[in-house]
């Protein structure tokens, strides 16, 4: 399941919000997930997105 960030006034794509690995087969949810800025995508076809990150600095934990 992916997420998007929008600027609700403009009505442009922010970041894309993507789940980290989950614990314990799903059942315990993620400890965090990858909000990756607009900026950063390379090119998006009909079965995938090519992103330019380092993981470490686009990482948030969950809340």
């Amino acid at each position: 399941m992916v997420d998007i960030d929008f600027d609700p006034s403009s009505g442009c794509i922010l970041a894309l919000i993507v789940p980290g690995p989950a614990r314990l087969c799903g059942l315990l949810g993620r400890d965090f997930e990858y909000v990756i800025p607009f900026k950063c995508i390379r090119t998006i076809g009909p079965d995938i997105i090519l992103v330019s990150i380092c993981p470490d600095k686009v990482k948030q934990k969950c809340i």
